[in-house]
């Protein structure tokens, strides 16, 4: 992620003047001060960047700084804590994923209970290269009687790295409408893409599709035999003490906040308007329409949680699995050979700082939870500040009559970007200074940086 050029040389600054070694110890570790985090936020709001959510660093177990910032529920005069409740957007898949994987585990386990890890890891490889025809069948009230095309060809497997060539129904034109009505089934949200063929051959290329985790949830209830909210409650959340998650089935901010009083409210700035004042999100997502793409509700405490019963203690899956889940599955980007998709997770496979982790965005609401594997870092970014959504509609729509007939591809999303930074320059820095994930990861590349530099080859 990039951030201005002026920050990232105060980043730098900071490192200087603070310490590489206070950051970094001979071993290789990183050592994490409180204040260095407060002097890059300090930093940032000084320069025009506003803070509203909640921050959590930790190395590991130990929580080394943890504050919320600005307002949770401004009418009610609530601030944001480590407690406070977010929608964490498309972090979400990664528990979609893990639940697949869990599913699948403890069926295999209750079946046959006598199998070795080896032998339980090669049934589970199998079972996600078979077709979803054998997990949802032409019957299954999921398709409503509108049979996919497809259905024999794209597998779990391409579904969890989005490989399937399923078109992405929060991409098409007609979710802007859609989004607005209150459904009452998934269902409905599958009907978007059901019928829809295929954008490329099943495995030949990587493009992201919250369809696939839609129908990934989908599976995990016909494995399980439990609703995915009652899934997700039983067999991941309650365990690990994740007291602050949930995945609501449906309703909206406003709908929710009557039982959950520690959820944030989701606030706006406006697009096209640097001085105009924040406002709440004008237009909620319904959260049917994110399902196991995108719904599940946490805490900056909870996620830390996660991380570490993920990646340190083995609490969601044994080991075999959870290096399934991590394997390099897809890249991304055939220009940018070190960034991949494994399972509900992007990778970015750096030699010396290798990162694993997940952003989310959806109307009100931007997250981060990133990892990194050789310090046993968390960091945990929940924010109830984006952009505003009818703005954001209103400018979908008008880059659709300019573009649409391009169809979905690299070229259309250059001319897109060329024709916002042109006509809608403000947007871009707005975007800048709201989002205060950035400078975080970038004091994080610097100083790990700095320290690779200082060492000598027999160091390193």
């Amino acid at each position: 992620m990039r951030f201005n050029k002026k920050l990232s040389l105060l980043i730098l600054n900071i490192i200087i003047l603070c310490g590489v070694c206070s950051f970094i110890t001979m071993e290789g570790k990183m050592k994490i001060e409180p204040s260095q985090i407060e002097e890059i936020l300090r930093f940032f709001q000084e320069e025009g960047g506003k803070v509203n959510g909640t921050l959590l660093v930790a190395e590991r177990d130990r929580v080394v700084i943890a504050n919320g910032f600005g307002m949770a529920d401004a009418e009610l005069g609530q601030t944001n804590s480590v407690e406070t409740e977010f929608l964490i957007g498309s972090i979400s898949k990664q528990f979609t994923a893990a639940a697949l994987l869990k599913s699948l585990y403890d069926q295999e386990k209750s079946l046959t209970p006598k199998l070795n890890n080896e032998e339980l890891l090669q049934i589970i490889n199998t079972q996600l290269h078979q077709p979803l025809r054998n997990f949802l069948p032409e019957d299954d009230p999921v398709w409503r009687g509108k049979i996919p095309s497809w259905l024999n060809e794209v597998t779990l497997h391409q579904l969890l790295c989005h490989t399937s060539g399923i078109p992405n129904y929060t991409a098409d034109p007609s979710f802007n409408s859609f989004s607005k009505v209150d459904h009452n089934s998934v269902y409905d949200v599958v009907e978007l893409f059901s019928c829809q063929k295929l954008e490329f051959t099943p495995g030949s290329k990587w493009n992201y599709s919250n369809s696939g985790y839609i129908l990934l949830g989908i599976v995990v209830e016909r494995i399980s035999g439990f609703e995915i909210k009652e899934y997700f409650e039983k067999n991941i959340f309650n365990p690990l003490g994740m007291k602050s998650t949930f995945m609501p089935s449906k309703g909206r901010v406003s709908d929710l906040k009557k039982e959950r009083p520690n959820l944030a409210r989701g606030y706006a700035w406006d697009l096209f308007d640097a001085n105009a004042p924040l406002k709440e999100q004008p237009m909620y997502e319904n959260m049917i329409h994110a399902h196991t793409a995108g719904a599940i509700i946490s805490s900056a405490e909870d996620l830390h949680r996660w991380n570490v019963a993920l990646y340190e203690n083995e609490e969601v899956l044994p080991k075999f699995l959870v290096d399934l889940m991590l394997e390099k599955h897809a890249l991304i980007d055939p220009e940018a050979t070190n960034i991949f998709y494994s399972y509900g997770l992007s990778i970015q496979q750096e030699p010396d700082l290798p990162l694993i982790g997940h952003n989310g965005g959806i109307p009100g609401y931007f997250s981060v939870l990133h990892y990194y594997p050789q310090q046993g870092i968390t960091l945990v970014v929940l924010q109830n500040l984006t952009g505003n959504a009818e703005q954001q509609v209103t400018l979908q729509e008008e880059l659709q009559m300019k573009f649409g007939e391009l169809g979905s591809c690299d070229e259309r999303y250059r001319l897109e970007d060329e024709y916002l930074k042109k006509n809608y320059p403000e947007m871009f820095q707005q975007e800048k200074t709201h989002n205060f994930a950035n400078p975080l990861i970038e004091f994080f590349e610097k100083c790990w940086n700095e320290k690779q530099k200082s060492m000598t080859a027999e160091e390193k």
